[in-house]
């Protein structure tokens, strides 16, 4: 499948009635946009203010909507998902926010007609249908072509025959490490106290951690878990940690914006292997970042 394929099938069962403005909308969903519809404003009147998602990537902002029309393909000029989109989209990916826009937008009318048009079956759980697109959108932004496999009802199926977990009938063995004997301790700070940032200040919080476990950390990452609910805006949603063996420390350097929302909040980072899997269900504040930010008045004295 093909991108333009797999993107002229979804826009037609969303109420967004122009292609530009529905890719705004669907990229900014899953990327951490919790409110896509209302933080994309495309206008073909030039001397209205236009703006787009802070959670878009390069290349798909701006008020000139060509690219994001080439995408659904019919031009010579189309070649499916660029690089740097399709690299943003792994550092940025949000399950959260994408189900939640296509929970919103998809009325139970039409849910019938989308499974209907990716070849699926009708499920009662909603979820997880929009899961399953999630993870076609994460196959399209992993692989080097524009051709790659139709992974939906492969998703669905894993989904069906393994369903989450209900938090109330979690055992105690459920929150063990995932990877028998691994461990971490948080060693250090910097810095040791909350963050006071100013409107859209850009600012830096590091950790040192050391693997206090029997396992090697390879192929690790930490990512925000909570980027969708909290009002700090991490640059990027996940970093990277170094092969790690045991005993060994690891330094690991976070840039988040502040935004325009006043108050005190909490960005929540876990550590996650590489298929994405929780390492440690017990330590689910591993890494956390709290912020107050501030909106000061400009007091500069006029002349």
């Amino acid at each position: 499948m093909r991108f333009c394929e797999f993107i002229r099938k979804l826009y037609k069962h969303f109420p967004c009635s122009n292609q530009g403005q529905f890719v705004l909308e669907i990229f900014s969903a899953l990327c951490g946009e919790t409110n896509p519809a209302g933080s994309n404003q495309e206008s073909s009147n030039k001397n209205r203010d236009f703006r787009c998602s802070s959670f878009l990537p390069t290349g798909l902002t701006g008020d000139d909507p060509t690219y994001r029309k080439r995408l659904y393909g019919g031009s010579k000029k189309y070649s499916g998902l660029s690089s740097p989109i399709k690299t943003y989209i792994q550092g940025n990916k949000n399950k959260e926010t994408f189900i939640a826009y296509c929970n919103f937008a998809i009325s139970s009318r039409v849910f019938p007609k989308l499974c209907d048009s990716f070849e699926v079956p009708e499920l009662t759980d909603r979820t997880v249908v929009f899961e399953g697109l999630y993870e076609q959108f994460i196959e399209f932004a992993i692989s080097q072509n524009d051709d790659v496999s139709f992974v939906l009802p492969d998703v669905i199926d894993k989904l069906q025959n393994n369903p989450p977990k209900d938090p109330a009938k979690i055992t105690p063995e459920d929150l063990s490490p995932f990877y028998p004997g691994d461990d971490l301790q948080l060693i250090g700070e910097h810095p040791a106290q909350n963050h006071e940032v100013t409107f859209y200040e850009e600012f830096d919080h590091q950790w040192t951690i050391k693997n206090t476990g029997t396992v090697t950390w390879v192929d690790r990452v930490f990512e925000c878990t909570n980027q969708s609910k909290t009002r700090i805006k991490a640059m990027n949603v996940a970093a990277a940690v170094p092969e790690t063996r045991p005993g060994d420390e690891v330094f690991l350097t976070v840039q988040f914006d502040a935004r325009h929302f006043e108050g005190t909040f909490e960005s929540i980072w876990e550590m996650k292997d590489k298929t994405g899997r929780l390492c440690f269900p017990d330590k689910n504040k591993a890494l956390k970042v709290l912020a107050t930010v501030i909106n000061t008045p400009n007091t500069a004295s006029e002349v």
